[in-house]
C-alpha cells in the first residue's frame, strides 16, 4: 500500500504539474490560430488538472477493496468516480459557476470520491486489524 501511494502520488503530482505548466504547446497543436479556442482550452486544462491530485487515491482504494474481496466497496468507488458524482456535478456546477462549472465537475467529483474512498479504506483497515488481533488471541489461547 505504501509503495502504491508513493508511486501513484508522484505520478499524480507530476501529471498535475506537467499539465498545468506545459499544456500550452499541447493546446496549440489543436487550436492552431484560434486565440479564443486556445484561451478556453488552456483554462479548461488548468481546472481539469486538479483531478489528478485526487484520482490516484480513488484508484488505489478501489483496487485495494478488490484485492481484499470487497467487491461492493470497490465497485462503489469506481462507479462514483466515473459516473455518479461527475453526473451530479455536471448538472449542478454549471448552474452555479457557468462554463467554469463544466471544467471543475471532474476535479470536484474526484475530491468528493477521495473523501469517501479514504473513509471506506479506513473502515476496511480497522476491520482487518481487529480481525488480525482476534486471530492472534485465538492462536495464543491454543498455545
Amino acid at each position: 500500500m505504501k509503495i502504491s501511494f508513493i508511486t501513484r502520488g508522484l505520478i499524480g503530482a507530476l501529471s498535475f504539474l506537467g499539465i498545468t505548466f506545459y499544456s500550452a504547446p499541447l493546446v496549440d497543436l489543436f487550436a492552431k490560430n484560434d486565440a479564443a479556442l486556445r484561451s478556453m482550452a488552456n483554462e479548461a486544462v488548468f481546472y481539469f488538472a486538479f483531478a489528478y491530485i485526487f484520482s490516484f487515491v480513488n484508484i488505489i482504494c478501489s483496487s485495494f477493496h478488490t484485492a481484499i474481496e470487497k467487491p461492493f466497496e470497490s465497485a462503489a468507488i469506481a462507479f462514483m468516480r466515473s459516473l455518479a458524482l461527475i453526473t451530479v456535478f455536471l448538472l449542478i456546477l454549471p448552474i452555479i459557476f457557468g462554463d467554469k462549472g463544466i471544467w471543475i465537475a471532474t476535479p470536484t467529483a474526484e475530491l468528493s470520491c477521495f473523501i469517501i474512498s479514504l473513509s471506506l479504506l479506513n473502515k476496511s483497515l480497522k476491520k482487518m486489524n481487529s480481525g488480525l488481533i482476534r486471530a492472534q488471541l485465538k492462536l495464543n489461547q491454543v498455545n
